[in-house]
């Protein structure tokens, strides 16, 4: 398993951290949270606002950024994210990450429709 991303998405995550912080979309930080592994420790506090100092790749103590992904009416587009990406966001959101992508953008897409009916009520 190499630890080195392809040149797209090399380029993709690039472009995102060229970005100020204050002008980046939901999907960019669905990117930057998927690739949290990519990314240094002043990168991971700047952009995730991670102080944990944990160089492991996203887990359950990041469940607070559940919400961010689809809390404010913007919506991630799966679509975008790499397979790797995908599995690595399910993870994090406690959604099964196994099965074809299209499957897991299924359950992501269902629990970000639970999400904000939690939040409406």
């Amino acid at each position: 398993m190499s630890n080195e991303l392809n040149q797209a998405d090399q380029q993709a995550l690039d472009a995102v951290l060229a970005k100020p912080v204050t002008e980046l979309t939901e999907a960019d930080r669905a990117l930057l949270r998927a690739r949290r592994s990519y990314l240094t420790q002043a990168q991971r506090e700047k952009y995730l606002d991670d102080t944990s100092g944990d160089d492991s790749a996203p887990d359950e103590t990041t469940s607070d950024s559940t919400a961010d992904a689809s809390g404010d009416g913007e919506s991630v587009d799966y679509e975008t994210l790499s397979y790797k990406e995908l599995v690595a966001l399910a993870k994090e959101r406690g959604v099964k990450a196994n099965g074809k992508a299209e499957d897991i953008i299924a359950r992501l897409t269902d629990a970000d429709a639970a999400t904000q009916t939690a939040d409406g009520e």
